[in-house]
């Protein structure tokens, strides 16, 4: 039986690891997070406070992606007029010094919001919040 990907244990180093957007690598990325969550609603009793069971729906992935400075890519998908929205891939090649580990794909995806913030060093970081349809994993 196959495991949930966020299930998998595995090792890999960030700072050899690679994130790309449509095949171009993300310049600067400082780090990423991937949040699987399923929907969930509690089932009540009338008249009571007492949960008596859930309803589970649909398992929905959403992301952030942190890069110094910005990535003019993301920037661009997320300026579309609302008509012209379209979708990109990220491909997330994991490593262990030199070594591919895990390949990971989030297919259909699109920008939901952007922040951006300078530190104290005057140094610039965006975060791109996305989400994605799928997860594809190799390795």
């Amino acid at each position: 039986m196959a495991q949930e990907p966020y299930a998998q244990n595995f090792i890999g180093s960030a700072n050899v690891s690679s994130i790309k957007v449509d095949g171009e690598v993300v310049a600067g990325a400082q780090s990423l997070s991937i949040r699987w969550e399923r929907e969930r609603k509690n089932v009540y009793e009338v008249g009571s406070d007492v949960r008596r069971g859930i309803d589970f729906g649909q398992l929905f992935i959403t992301g952030a992606l942190q890069v110094r400075s910005t990535f003019q890519k993301l920037d661009q998908l997320m300026l579309l007029e609302p008509g012209q929205i379209k979708s990109f891939q990220m491909l997330i090649e994991i490593k262990k010094g030199a070594l591919p580990v895990k390949t990971m794909a989030l297919d259909q995806c699109y920008v939901e919001r952007k922040e951006f913030g300078i530190d104290a060093n005057g140094q610039g970081l965006s975060t791109y919040v996305f989400t994605a349809t799928r997860m594809r994993e190799d390795g």
